[in-house]
C-alpha cells in the first residue's frame, strides 16, 4: 500500500478508499473467525439451536417432538416404512394437489437469520417441496426436489427477493432413502447441501440481516399454485437456526436410528405384550 510521510511525524495511504476498503476486509475476516469461534464455543457448552423436529412417523403424526410448535395439519398422505425399516416410520405423499402436511408457523419457525433444514426422503419420481416457508405466492426460504435433485433457496426478508439457487450435481436414486440437509450462514453467506452426511455443494450466495422464514404456514408436499406434486415418502423434518456443520448433520442424520439390538430388543417387548 502507497504511504505518504509527513517529516516522519506520521503516516497514512495515499488513497482512503484503499485503506478504508482494506479495513473492510480485515474487519470482516475478524468478524467472521469471531463467529465461528463463539459457534464452536456454544456447541462445547452443549446448547441446542434445534427449533423444531418432526419425527412424521405413527407415534406423532405431524406434531413436534416436544410441543414445541403447533401440530402439523395432515393432507392426504399415508403413514409407510421409515428409513430404517421402522413400521408407520415415514409419510407416503401421493403427487397430488391435497397430498401434503402444513405447519402453522406462529413465529417458532422463524429462524430470523441462519437456518438448518434436513429431512429422510425417498423420491419417487416427481418434483415438489419438501419443507417450503410460504404456502402460496411469494417464495420463502425451502428445499425441493426439483429435476430429481436436491434443491434449496434462501430468500430475504421482508420482500422474499432471492439469493441464487443451489443444488446438487446428481439426482438422488429414485426409491431409495436419502438424508438431505440444507444450510446457510448469514454472517459468512455460504450455502450448502449435504446428502448422508457429507458435503454435496456450497457455494457463497451473498450475506443479510434476516430471511424469509416469517410467514404463517409452512408446507410439505405441494405448493398452492404450483402444479409440481411431490411424490416420495419424507421422514425425520428438523429445522435449527443455526448454519451446522458436516459433524453436526451427520450426528443428527445418525441420532434417531436405535442399533440392531435395541430394535429386537423392542420388537421382542411388543410380540409379549401382544401376546401375554
Amino acid at each position: 500500500m502507497p504511504i505518504v510521510s509527513l517529516s516522519g511525524a506520521f503516516s497514512f495511504p495515499s488513497s482512503l478508499y484503499e485503506y478504508v476498503s482494506t479495513t473492510t476486509r480485515r474487519a470482516h475476516v475478524i468478524h467472521v473467525h469471531r463467529h465461528w469461534k463463539n459457534k464452536a464455543r456454544t456447541r462445547r457448552m452443549g446448547q441446542s439451536h434445534l427449533v423444531a423436529y418432526y419425527p412424521l412417523n405413527g407415534e406423532f403424526k405431524a406434531r413436534e417432538i416436544d410441543n414445541k410448535q403447533p401440530a402439523g395439519v395432515l393432507g392426504q398422505v399415508e403413514l409407510t416404512t421409515g428409513p430404517h425399516g421402522e413400521t408407520n416410520g415415514s409419510y407416503q405423499f401421493s403427487g397430488n394437489p391435497n397430498s401434503f402436511i402444513e405447519f402453522p408457523n406462529d413465529g417458532g419457525l422463524d429462524t430470523l437469520h441462519s437456518i438448518t433444514l434436513m429431512c429422510w426422503v425417498q423420491p419417487g419420481g416427481r418434483d415438489g417441496p419438501l419443507f417450503n416457508y410460504k404456502n402460496s405466492g411469494a417464495w420463502g426460504v425451502h428445499i425441493w426436489i426439483v429435476n430429481g435433485k436436491f434443491f434449496n433457496r434462501i430468500t430475504k426478508y421482508p420482500n422474499h427477493a432471492f439469493f441464487d439457487a443451489i443444488l446438487t450435481d446428481q439426482a438422488l436414486p429414485v426409491g431409495q432413502w436419502a438424508h438431505v440437509a440444507a444450510t446457510y450462514d448469514h454472517i459468512t453467506g455460504v450455502n450448502s447441501l449435504y446428502v448422508n452426511g457429507h458435503l454435496s455443494k456450497t457455494e457463497y450466495i451473498g450475506t443479510t440481516e434476516r430471511i424469509s422464514t416469517n410467514d404463517g404456514q409452512v408446507r410439505m408436499g405441494v405448493k398452492i399454485g404450483d402444479s409440481r406434486y411431490f411424490n416420495g415418502k419424507i421422514a425425520q423434518m428438523k429445522v435449527y437456526d443455526d448454519a451446522l456443520d458436516e459433524v453436526d448433520v451427520k450426528a443428527a442424520m445418525n441420532e434417531d436410528e436405535k442399533p440392531v439390538f435395541l430394535k429386537g430388543l423392542v420388537s421382542a417387548t411388543v410380540h409379549l405384550q401382544e401376546s401375554g
